[in-house]
């Protein structure tokens, strides 16, 4: 190790620090990567901590410290980005699948709403029929009278 002065103290308790940032939201990430179906979103996550991993390995690197916290941040992240794409790639066809069956569904819904809406206006208007009829025949009959 090597003797650091103030600044250089200062630059690598904040790579440190930088260091666990990246490496807790790398375990959650990979975490999440693991939840089927939604996985695919922890790679947003697993890159932000790949990019905030990167600098703190390399301060404490060039500092001749223990990079063991920013390093395993950055392979947490490299595997649950990963898993993050096998996730996206393996439920693609099945969302795409899920949508097209949404689309048939929706589909018939609205050609029964109209089969059922000129079923009830043809009623209507049948029945409206046989009203004015029965009204017509009703005054037909008071007139004779």
């Amino acid at each position: 190790m090597q003797h650091l002065n103030n600044s250089e103290k200062q630059n690598t308790e904040i790579a440190k620090v930088f260091g666990i940032i990246s490496l807790v939201i790398a375990i959650f990430s990979f975490i999440f990567s693991f939840i089927p179906c939604v996985g695919y979103y922890a790679i947003g996550p697993a890159v932000f901590a790949i990019l905030f991993s990167i600098a703190p390995f390399l301060i404490l690197k060039k500092a001749g410290r223990k990079i063991g916290i920013p390093l395993a941040s950055l392979i947490i992240s490299l595997v649950a980005v990963s898993i993050g794409t096998y996730q996206y790639i393996t439920y693609k066809e099945v969302f795409e699948k899920k949508d097209e069956i949404n689309e048939s569904f929706e589909e018939a819904n609205k050609k029964f709403e109209e089969a059922v809406t000129k079923m009830v206006i043809d009623s209507l208007e049948y029945h409206t029929k046989k009203v004015n009829d029965s009204i017509n025949e009703t005054e037909n009959d008071s007139i004779e009278w």
